[in-house]
């Protein structure tokens, strides 16, 4: 059986002790207990070195550790969704491997829908700007007025990303009829 000690005996215990060891350094001195002393101020610095003072360093480290991870885990739903939006767009995007043909085919396939034919089409520009490719080609064609925002609209909403980055369009000595230059650009990733 257990004997339970309370605040009160312990505190007693201890008061008796700090006596007798007072007493007897009244009665022997001082020097009777330099060894015993230097000994174990000795193994004190000694196991606070070599056990105390590593286990602390590693608690430390632990505990960064710990308070760095619960700042991760407080924005990796932010970071999650983010990379969602991200993923999202670059799924949109051409893949590099279709950089040669993919902006003249668009626009061939779009003139063929609408039974129009380029005048031209330049050749593709590129631009490296921060590891994407950027990639723009400028074309021209007659067209009905009318058909004209159609052009335009279906470009810009096409299921692959591309933006127009500059259209014009100039009357033509035929009635109703527009010269229409336009040049796209999209991202290759």
């Amino acid at each position: 059986m257990a004997r339970k000690t309370d605040i009160a005996t312990l505190l007693a215990d201890l008061k008796d002790n700090v006596w007798l060891v007072l007493s007897m350094v009244q009665t022997k001195g001082i020097g009777h207990f330099k060894l015993p002393l230097l000994t174990g101020f000795v193994l004190f610095f000694f196991s606070y070195s070599t056990i105390y003072k590593p286990i602390r360093k590693g608690h430390i480290v632990r505990k960064a550790r710990i308070e760095s991870l619960e700042a991760q885990s407080q924005y990796a739903s932010a970071f999650q969704e983010t990379k969602a939006s991200l993923d999202s767009f670059t799924q949109r995007l051409p893949k590099m491997s279709s950089k040669d043909d993919f902006l003249g085919k668009t626009i061939n396939d779009l003139c063929n829908d609408l039974h129009f034919v380029p005048d031209s089409i330049n050749a593709p520009r590129e631009t490296v700007i921060s590891g994407l490719t950027l990639s723009s080609v400028g074309f021209r064609l007659r067209v009905p007025f009318k058909s004209a925002g159609e052009i335009i609209a279906r470009l810009e909403n096409s299921p692959k990303y591309i933006a127009i980055t500059e259209a014009r369009m100039a009357k033509t000595e035929v009635m109703g009829m527009v010269d229409l230059s336009v040049t796209v650009t999209t991202i290759f990733y």
